[in-house]
């Protein structure tokens, strides 16, 4: 029974940028591969479809990037940046979806 609800893949929301989508005429959401077992990160993304991304810092940097009307109006901004360590990619996932529904590109 547990099987049945270990999905692998999840529509996962890009939270604060449905607006913003919606008026661009892009996506509020991705979809993320998960790991079909049960463990503490896939089980939370499964659970909330939002990243489980602890990274405070990072997640408002980029928050700020993707709202500045500097790089959302016609400016040249970029955004670069690496995710390493235990996580499973999903703040990586975020990110780049939320600067790509701002118009802001990025390198991952």
């Amino acid at each position: 029974m547990d099987r049945m609800f270990l999905k692998s893949t999840v529509e996962v929301r890009i939270d604060g940028f449905e607006e913003l989508a919606r008026v661009k005429g892009r996506p509020s959401s991705y979809r993320m591969r998960l790991f079909p077992q049960r463990e503490m990160a896939s089980d939370m993304v499964r659970y909330t479809q939002t990243p489980f991304c602890g990274m405070r810092p990072f997640v408002k940097l980029v928050d700020n990037v993707a709202r500045d009307e500097n790089c959302t109006l016609g400016g040249a901004c970029s955004f670069t940046f690496v995710e390493g360590g235990a996580h499973i990619g999903d703040c990586t996932l975020w990110a780049a979806s939320a600067l790509e529904v701002s118009g802001v590109s990025s390198f991952a």
